[in-house]
């Protein structure tokens, strides 16, 4: 029996048992779209779990917390500047803060509502986790009467922006490219001899 005898003989099977050949078929593109789906799901969950876990910066943060006082060992450290100034010294670590929520009120126009604050030096700001900016910007020093509102914060009082972000892009190109005097004004730094000559 040469290859071509072969050939034949499996075609005329093929032909004689069609319903045979059908399932058989149906059965391993079934099994074949199954395993692609399950790795397109594993493959994009992975992305979404990554991506949040890169997002809040969770891979490179430690939060340490105080242990319990037992009665027959000794008292926790108290957390305070030194233990701050000893923890950044360790190798690795970028920055240490004390991450101490308290209990606040928020109050816009008509509606209060409670919710949680911390207290975080301008240093905080370059970790991942706050590093997502809705709208605005940083606050200048660790002494600014400034706060971070989160969205989900807004979305309770209400807020809502007037325009889309896409929006807000075109409208801002738009007023520095119509208001070139002024941009050369600040860009030249004329702005700050008037500053200087301004009475205090």
């Amino acid at each position: 029996m040469n290859g071509r005898d072969a050939i034949e003989i499996a075609a005329h099977n093929l032909l004689k048992l069609k319903l045979r050949s059908v399932l058989t078929t149906a059965g391993v593109v079934i099994a074949i779209a199954a395993f692609v789906a399950m790795l397109s799901f594993g493959a994009g969950n992975q992305r979404l779990v990554s991506e949040q876990y890169e997002k809040f910066g969770l891979l490179f943060t430690i939060q340490v917390f105080p242990r319990d006082a037992k009665p027959d060992s000794a008292a926790p450290p108290v957390l305070d500047q030194a233990s701050l100034e000893t923890l950044s010294r360790l190798p690795g670590v970028r920055r240490a803060y004390p991450f101490d929520p308290i209990a606040v009120e928020v109050t816009s126009e008509d509606t209060t509502l409670p919710s949680r604050a911390q207290a975080l030096p301008a240093s905080a700001l370059a970790a991942r986790r706050f590093s997502q900016w809705a709208a605005g910007s940083a606050f200048d020093s660790d002494s600014a009467r400034e706060v971070l509102v989160s969205t989900e914060v807004m979305n309770e009082l209400g807020w809502k922006p007037t325009v889309t972000f896409e929006e807000g892009i075109v409208q801002t190109i738009d007023w520095y490219l119509s208001n070139t005097d002024w941009l050369n004004h600040v860009v030249s730094g004329q702005y700050q001899q008037f500053a200087r000559q301004a009475p205090v």
